[in-house]
């Protein structure tokens, strides 16, 4: 079967299995506990339309202190969105809430003009100086 063809129901078992699991494969997916950030990331998924799976990192049982999520997460924070289908199809982690919200803006096309991304802000001053 060709990448992007749907499967019917009068495919195999096994074809059926297997483009369910390419399409797990291709999909977002969100570690995250009840915190603030997690949630924020999860809304910003939410409202894109895309597909992901959320993943539960228990704080409160040190879930985030493991050796699987430390590969994944080295500074042990959560959320944590992984994107096995990123830019150039390559898989993606992103850590921190504010560019994961970033990212998913900007792959669902729906929160910024793409020219938005393309002309940086200049100002006339600053008020840190």
């Amino acid at each position: 079967m060709l990448e992007g063809e749907g499967v019917s129901s009068h495919s195999s078992p096994s074809a059926r299995l297997s483009a369910g699991k390419r399409e797990e494969e291709r999909m977002i997916e969100l570690f995250g506990d009840a915190t603030g950030n997690s949630i924020r990331a999860a809304i910003a998924l939410e409202e894109s339309g895309l597909a992901y799976q959320p993943r539960k990192v228990t704080l409160a049982r040190g879930e985030q202190r493991t050796a699987e999520y430390l590969r994944l997460n080295p500074t042990g924070r959560v959320p944590a969105l992984v994107d096995s289908d990123g830019p150039g199809g390559e898989r993606l982690v992103l850590t921190q809430s504010n560019a994961i919200m970033l990212y998913i803006a900007e792959k669902a096309e729906r929160s910024f003009p793409r020219a938005a991304w393309r002309e940086p802000v200049r100002s006339s001053g600053s008020s840190f100086s």
